[in-house]
């Protein structure tokens, strides 16, 4: 929103947006499109939005076009695609005791800085392994801030942070920026960076090439799109073998074949055991994904859910 502001107050007569609502919760994607439509309306800006969302667009949207192969389709406004279906729910683990857990974080407080306000106060959560647990919640209401504490990345001022021994051993974080990942020249040298470190060899390497499908394993891993980025660096922490896989914002500029990839290899390392906790907007993802929710709102972390019950029930987030 202050960017979208700083940028009007230039006067623009043509606004170009770039994924503009990917990591925004339902409100504040809400709230983002009226004052988009607004500065058309009112103000006369020319607007043109990319997006891999473009059902959330159809009460705004004046003309639509599709691009396939490198060429522009117009299609109606009116039957903007809804999101794909990403497979059915998962069935959901078997209870584990706290003891077992691959992740346990009992009355958890965080905050940046001495004198900062609290991000989480008193946040519980337990995750089994073999479970996908999907974090929901409003921007702001602490979901990266718990992944960090979770990864061992960021130290919590109050509470214990506990897991079995082999989830807190190979745990892997997925931030919302995937280039803090990405620093070789090319991109099958990032998926061979920790080969010697974390016992996989070649094979592997090339599964994994194989399944990014990315034409030229010799381009530098910044000139791919910010959806390539993601999936390559997701590829390169599950060459690791994570027994705890912790995903910030994970789908955010994949479009659907991409997202439909990322939801399989959820579902795969799940099946062989490893814990996922996913911190996401994208609610057809999550429940596609995921045994369960847990919402977050104002720092604390609410009772987990069926990922079927929390939708069912939920007033803000549809799948």
């Amino acid at each position: 929103m202050v960017a979208l502001a700083a940028v009007l107050a230039m006067r623009p007569r043509l606004l170009l947006l770039d994924e503009p609502t990917a990591m925004l919760d339902p409100v504040a994607e809400h709230e983002f499109l009226s004052l988009l439509f607004r500065a058309n309306r009112e103000l006369g800006i020319t607007v043109v939005v990319a997006t891999h969302a473009p059902a959330t667009m159809r009460a705004y949207a004046t003309q639509a076009l599709m691009l396939e192969a490198g060429t522009l389709h117009e299609i109606d406004p009116e039957v903007l695609p809804a999101a794909p279906c990403l497979g059915t729910p998962l069935p959901r683990p078997s209870e584990t005791s706290r003891a077992g857990a691959a992740l346990a974080l009992h009355d958890v407080w965080a905050r940046y800085g001495r004198d900062g306000a609290w991000v989480l106060r008193g946040c519980d959560l337990t995750v089994a392994p073999g479970e996908v647990r999907a974090l929901m919640g409003g921007n702001g209401s602490g979901k990266s801030t718990l992944l960090a504490i979770a990864a061992g990345t960021l130290k919590a001022q109050r509470g214990r942070v506990r897991g079995n021994d082999a989830a807190l051993r190979h745990r892997a974080l997925l931030p919302q920026q995937p280039k803090a990942l990405l620093g070789c020249a090319t991109v099958a040298d990032e998926l061979s960076e920790w080969a010697n470190a974390c016992g996989y060899g070649a094979q592997e390497v090339q599964e994994a090439l194989e399944r990014l499908g990315v034409r030229d394993n010799e381009r530098h891993p910044y000139d791919l799109s910010g959806g390539q980025q993601q999936l390559l660096a997701l590829e390169k922490l599950l060459l690791t073998n994570p027994q705890l896989l912790l995903l910030d914002e994970p789908t955010k500029g994949l479009d659907a074949a991409a997202r439909s990839q990322l939801a399989e290899r959820v579902r795969s390392r799940a099946a062989e055991g490893c814990a996922v906790v996913v911190a996401t907007h994208d609610a057809a993802f999550a429940r596609a994904v995921a045994h369960g929710v847990t919402l977050l709102f104002d720092g604390q972390a609410g009772e987990a859910e069926p990922v079927e019950t929390f939708f069912e029930h939920s007033w803000m987030w549809r799948a």
